[in-house]
């Protein structure tokens, strides 16, 4: 299963100093893409997952040619990986992530694939 995730707003960077209250509202909005995606993905091909450690790889794409610090992307992310645990009826401790930078595309984007 593959899910593609819209690049990860910027109030989601641990370097961004939002108000506490509107970088909540950013992180409910990227948890629920990451709800609404994976459940769509699921209907398309059924998915099964134990509740052992899960295999998935992270493929972050960015938006720019600009340097980007995998820590704060994987922090980024994380409102989007627990909306997408969610959808699996999992907790987000089984994943066994692994994360990789991928090649530039408009916009941007997160591929998430669980791997078998």
């Amino acid at each position: 299963m593959r899910v593609d995730l819209p690049w990860p707003p910027k109030g989601l960077s641990p370097n961004d100093r939002m108000h506490w209250g509107a970088k909540a509202r950013v992180v409910k909005a990227y948890r629920g893409t990451g709800f609404a995606l994976t459940r769509e993905a699921m209907g398309r091909a059924p998915v099964t997952i134990s509740r052992s450690p899960v295999a998935v790889r992270i493929t972050f794409c960015p938006p720019s040619n600009r340097a980007r610090d995998m820590d704060n992307l994987i922090a980024s992310f994380k409102s989007a990986q627990d909306g997408i645990a969610q959808a699996l009826r999992i907790d987000d401790s089984s994943f066994a992530p692994t994360y990789h930078i991928g090649p530039v595309e408009k916009g941007g984007k997160v591929a998430f694939e669980v791997v078998k």
